[in-house]
């Protein structure tokens, strides 16, 4: 999509606390096949200019901040499907987690958020998280973290997963894990 963006203006000096406007523009060319597409817009700074040659330690900082640009062409379908389940132990500053193993089937952009629930072989309730919404590429296979408010104690354990993309329909995938 980097092809089809321009901004104005490309370079600019900003005094501290200033303000500038920077405007893009995008043009799909004919012939995009449906889809969302994606590009990101950074924004770097220089360091300012300092002395030469005296004495003393001196630091210069650069900043790098990128805005990431959506696009939609022509009509999108939104689909995707849980593939399956991990445990993740807690570690370091990192609680427990059920992850999700979620692959995009559709050609858009799908905002993912939702809940999951862990049971014990009988069907009894163990744990229950919150999916944070998450975004997921067209195409994309990935981990979607929940966390759990405790870790699991060893065993194994059923799974159920309820995930929405703000379609009337959800997206919903059961499975199993066990934890050593």
């Amino acid at each position: 999509m980097a092809r089809w963006l321009s901004v104005t203006p490309l370079a600019f000096f900003l005094q501290p606390q200033g303000v500038q406007e920077v405007r893009y523009t995008l043009q799909v060319p004919p012939g995009v096949q449906p889809g969302t597409y994606w590009g990101v817009i950074f924004f770097e700074s220089a360091p300012a200019g300092g002395r030469q040659g005296g004495e003393g330690i001196g630091i210069r900082v650069r900043a790098r901040v990128g805005h990431v640009v959506y696009v939609e062409v022509g009509q999108v379908s939104r689909s995707g499907r849980i593939q399956g389940f991990r445990y993740q132990p807690p570690g370091g500053d990192a609680p427990a987690q059920v992850r999700l193993v979620f692959q995009n089937t559709g050609t858009g952009l799908l905002r993912l958020k939702g809940r999951v629930e862990v049971r014990d072989l009988q069907g009894r309730p163990v744990a229950q998280a919150e999916v944070p919404e998450t975004a997921s590429l067209p195409g994309a296979t990935h981990e979607i973290p929940a966390p759990l408010a405790k870790a699991l104690e060893p065993g194994r354990y059923l799974v159920l997963a309820v995930l929405d993309y703000g379609n009337p329909n959800l997206i919903a995938g059961e499975g199993r894990i066990e934890v050593r």
